[in-house]
């Protein structure tokens, strides 16, 4: 709890106001913050004068006082960072994917990467906590296991944390994709006075996670913010290379844009044919899409207002059955388009949601954008050490 009170401010903080917050006597307090220094974790600010009295000494986290591993395994590529206490990146490196890749040979590339990303920081691998992977679902977290992603088809029932931590030897934990990503927009927001929102995640697939009162929602499985079965309407005419007519996923995925696209001229056709089936090749086309929208291309223009009004229609819904109103997009394909679509969709979702007269919906870009995943799973394995459980403080947690 203590920890927690410090690595939440920005400006520094005292044990007097420590002790006030956490309801701890000061003495308790002064015995704990001597603990978290000798063990490197805080450091001293210097003193302040705040008022009468004897000047107070500030407390900070020592952002060098731990580190984790994030990776974000991804059809188009696989992101591999470390971050320190303070969630900032100290390294990063990418794995770009071949289409249907073998999941031996990625876990070999992820290996290299993770090697690569402390090679460089020997002081930071005795502080070092553990790897966070954050993975499509559904998966078994208990076991660490990817199941059956829908856009990995040859990842299923793989093992990932099992074989992980015998190639790293450092603890392994895996959290679906959407939940990390989720985690880590909360952990980068520390202070923020909006602890509600809904995070929304456009790569080669769709999916959002919840932070409700500043708590990530994870789900019984685990498996919170599936919504690739999600019916949306709008005025816009549902292509035949849609699976399922109207499904948000689908509505909003780069095969359907790229399709979309080449149906009204902005793409080659035979450009569009040669990528169906793969996850690079259509993330390539979606940003020549996008370029050639901020160039005046009228075509492309139209199929990204359509996108606009497929995500108003798909999240207003959303944002009114969980009462949010801030919504956070990320991922790469949000990154490809984003200065295009957001101000038309914000002002769409704002039309369309029931709620818009008790309270307005803000729409605003992800603070880590396309690394959320892996700065979110990075910070999942800091937060098992520096963030208290009130399950536990309240005697519910299993």
């Amino acid at each position: 709890m203590v920890l927690d009170c410090i690595r939440r401010t920005t400006v520094g903080i005292s044990r007097v106001e420590i002790a006030g917050l956490t309801g701890l006597s000061e003495q308790t307090v002064s015995n704990l913050t001597r603990r978290l220094l000798d063990e490197g974790l805080v450091v001293e600010l210097g003193r302040e004068v705040n008022g009468p009295g004897k000047p107070r000494t500030m407390l900070g986290l020592n952002s060098e006082g731990m580190f984790s591993i994030g990776i974000h395994l991804d059809p188009v590529s696989v992101a591999v960072l470390m971050v320190n206490l303070a969630g900032e990146v100290v390294e990063r490196t990418t794995v770009v994917l071949e289409d249907d890749a073998d999941p031996a040979c990625v876990l070999d590339g992820i290996v290299t990467a993770v090697e690569r990303v402390t090679a460089g920081h020997p002081a930071a691998l005795g502080r070092m906590m553990g790897v966070g992977v954050g993975v499509p679902g559904p998966i078994d977290v208990a076991r660490g296991v990817m199941i059956n992603p829908p856009l990995l088809q040859t990842w299923r029932d793989v093992p990932i944390a099992t074989l992980l931590r015998s190639r790293l030897g450092l603890p392994v934990c895996v959290e679906k994709d959407l939940i990390a990503a989720a985690a880590g927009e909360a952990w980068l927001r520390q202070g923020s006075t909006a602890p509600d929102f809904l995070y929304v995640y456009l790569g080669a697939g769709l999916g959002f996670g919840l932070v409700h009162d500043g708590a990530v929602q994870h789900g019984v499985s685990h498996n919170f913010g599936e919504v690739n079965m999600f019916i949306v309407q709008t005025s816009q005419p549902t292509l035949s290379c849609c699976v399922v007519p109207g499904s948000f996923a689908h509505r909003i995925s780069p095969r359907h844009l790229i399709h979309a696209a080449a149906e009204v001229g902005a793409l080659d056709p035979a450009e569009v044919e040669s990528a169906k089936n793969s996850p690079t090749g259509r993330d390539a086309l979606v940003a020549v899409l996008a370029q050639q929208a901020r160039d005046g291309d009228a075509a492309s223009a139209r199929v990204l207002d359509a996108l606009a009004d497929d995500l108003a229609a798909g999240l207003a819904p959303l944002t009114d059955l969980l009462d949010v109103n801030e919504v956070v997009i990320g991922g790469h394909s949000w990154a490809r388009y984003a200065d295009l679509v957001q101000s038309p969709m914000a002002r769409r979702l704002g039309e369309r949601a029931v709620l818009r007269t008790a309270r307005p919906v803000h729409v605003q870009s992800s603070r880590a954008m396309h690394e959320a995943i892996a700065i979110g799973a990075a910070t999942m394995v800091l937060d098992e050490r520096v963030s208290p459980d009130a399950r536990g403080l309240s005697g519910r947690r299993p």
